[in-house]
């Protein structure tokens, strides 16, 4: 087989997981911290994917959960959580500004299209 093939497999297989992981998984997830239980979640959830967004990139959900640790000075562990403690490591090199930012964009309504303006025919 070619190896462009290949190549083009894998990513397909890898965006198809994504989308899988988008639809079914993250939708139904609302990820805690606050238990010993929510952070398992989180963690096994992060053995499978870079973001809790279950995406390529971060979002609201992961914008809460840092958001949360950071609150409440908690930092993960790095022997218990190694995929928590990695990704909470790679957010804190965002901006909070920006952190606060990707919460923001998922409770922004997106605008509505503008009527059309017709007006009335003249009349002579």
């Amino acid at each position: 087989m070619d190896i462009y093939v290949l190549k083009s497999i894998g990513l397909l297989l890898k965006k198809t997981n994504c989308i899988i992981n988008k639809l079914f998984f993250h939708k139904q997830m609302g990820f805690t911290a606050a238990t010993d239980a929510g952070l398992k979640e989180i963690e096994e959830f992060l053995a499978k994917n870079a973001y809790l967004s279950g995406g390529d990139h971060p979002n609201a959900e992961d914008a809460k959960i840092f958001l949360d640790f950071s609150g409440r000075k908690f930092v993960p562990d790095r022997t218990k959580t190694p995929n928590t403690y990695f990704w909470f490591g790679w957010l804190s090199n965002f901006n909070v500004e920006v952190i606060k930012n990707w919460a923001a964009e998922a409770s922004a309504a997106p605008a509505a299209p503008a009527a059309p303006t017709t007006s009335a025919p003249k009349k002579d």
